[in-house]
């Protein structure tokens, strides 16, 4: 029980650390795509657009940490079962996953993101769950009690 705890805040650490990241890349100009905007639109069917209200961005807060919690709880359980030799690593790979799944089948599927989003967005996003992965894997590693090995 304890490491699901732990994975659940260090998701929610991560997801806060990288939501900012996103987020400033986005209200500067330097990212289309923004997993708060991408998070609160899930209501929506579409991507918030930058005159969304206050009220949407806050629930593309919450989604996005939801979501956060939800990716740290399930990536302590991967390190729980296969060990957490190479945790990061593993985190990094299981973000790109994440990545694959959602914003590389899932969301072409339902129409969700623009029709021909900007290739730099892309690998942004990419990197955004990347990192995500290393660092969840890595805080959960770090501020567990019980280690596993492989």
């Amino acid at each position: 029980m304890e490491r699901l705890t732990v994975g659940f805040l260090s998701g929610l650490a991560a997801g806060v650390i990288v939501g900012v990241i996103s987020l400033t890349l986005y209200l500067t100009g330097l990212c289309e795509l923004c997993l708060v905007a991408i998070g609160g639109g899930i209501f929506q069917s579409h991507i918030l657009p930058e005159t969304a209200g206050l009220g949407w961005l806050i629930l593309g807060v919450i989604d996005h940490l939801i979501l956060s919690a939800s990716l740290g709880i399930a990536m302590a359980l991967i390190l729980t079962r296969f060990g957490d030799n190479l945790a990061i690593l593993k985190g990094a790979f299981f973000g790109s996953v994440v990545w694959y799944l959602l914003i590389g089948i899932f969301s072409p599927l339902s129409g969700y993101l623009p029709e021909a989003p900007d290739l730099a967005a892309l690998f942004i996003l990419l990197g955004y769950h990347v990192a995500f992965g290393g660092l969840v894997a890595y805080l959960i590693v770090k501020y567990s009690k019980t280690k596993t090995a492989a």
